[in-house]
């Protein structure tokens, strides 16, 4: 029985996901009781809210842990780092909780990246719409409109760039809000994401580019690591210091 599953689960949204399996019961229950010319119509309905209800289910927790996602350190009795073993993922990498995170980066990445991250449910469809558009009009993909939800997801399940695999982004996106908050979304984000020269996240990026934490990074900065984020190789600022700056 699916809502007497979901009962004796424990997570985010969990209410919702229970009552919507009631109704998908309740609609079963009609479907077999009830054949003739209103089947095909009950069968569309419940298909639609089996629908409904999984995009409600959240994503297994263990996929966005940072286990593996930090490099190690190894300081002297100072504190001073003497040498820095990459992780797992081949990078730089410290890990900030959301607190830690200077408000300028914060506003600086939305700014870039995704305006309404606060405001949309993990896929912002005005900007698929609009992307859609252009897309068309160029008769090839110049705008994705992923949000910083659909990058985290497609950073951890390294999703195809096809059209089915974007669908599956978009519906995993939604399973991550009803997953993790938004400010441990954009933990991960922030935490994960290439600024190029083995630097992931915005705390390896500014001692990479700048020789001290994030926290002491100015608003210009912050603007200046925001806009690696877009295309970190293209943007090297190694390569093409004046380049990144115009990104």
């Amino acid at each position: 029985n699916l809502h007497m599953a979901l009962k004796l689960m424990n997570y985010p949204g969990k209410q919702s996901c229970v009552i919507w399996s009631k109704r998908i019961a309740f609609l079963v229950s009609m479907f077999i009781s009830r054949p003739g010319k209103h089947t095909i119509v009950l069968a569309v309905i419940t298909l639609c809210l089996i629908g409904i209800t999984y995009l409600h289910i959240p994503l297994d927790r263990d996929i966005f842990s940072s286990h593996n996602d930090v490099s190690l350190k190894i300081t002297d009795r100072h504190g001073i780092v003497l040498r820095e073993m990459l992780s797992a993922e081949g990078g730089r990498s410290t890990w900030l909780s959301y607190d830690e995170i200077p408000e300028t980066v914060i506003q600086a990445v939305l700014s870039a990246e995704d305006k309404r991250f606060f405001s949309h449910g993990g896929v912002d469809w005005l900007a698929f719409g609009r992307a859609m558009i252009q897309n068309l009009a160029a008769r090839r993909i110049v705008s994705g409109a992923s949000t910083i939800t659909q990058q985290v997801i497609k950073n951890r399940f390294g999703l195809p760039r096809t059209v089915l695999g974007k669908v599956r982004e978009m519906v995993l996106a939604i399973r991550l809000e009803h997953t993790l908050s938004k400010q441990k979304i954009f933990e991960q984000y922030i935490n994960r994401v290439e600024f190029s020269n083995l630097a992931f996240g915005i705390e390896a990026a500014a001692n990479v580019y700048f020789r001290k934490p994030a926290s002491h990074l100015s608003l210009a900065e912050s603007v200046f690591l925001a806009g690696l984020i877009q295309a970190p190789s293209r943007l090297n600022p190694y390569r093409d210091l004046d380049h990144a700056k115009q990104g």
